[in-house]
């Protein structure tokens, strides 16, 4: 086989894959594709959160120190 036609299958290959249609949401997810976090994520992330000094401001202050502008009236909602 010829360079060319591996070219062309491989991009015949790709282009069978693009379609129009997006692919269904899985069950219990919100209008934008987004579910619930497992039992197990949730685990992970409170076992990581109790890793982190979060205490600590130093890095904190150094995070803010790099920013170019910021909006103090910005709020960010969340779940609480």
């Amino acid at each position: 086989m010829s360079v060319r036609s591996l070219a062309v299958a491989g991009l015949l290959a790709v282009l069978a894959g693009c379609t129009e249609r997006a692919p269904e949401p899985a069950s219990g997810a919100d209008a934008q594709g987004h579910s619930a976090p497992s039992a197990s994520t949730i685990t992970a992330n409170r076992a990581v959160a109790k890793a982190l000094p979060l205490g600590e401001q130093r890095d904190f202050e150094e995070a803010r120190r790099g920013l170019v502008a910021s909006d103090p009236s910005l709020v960010v909602p969340g779940p609480d």
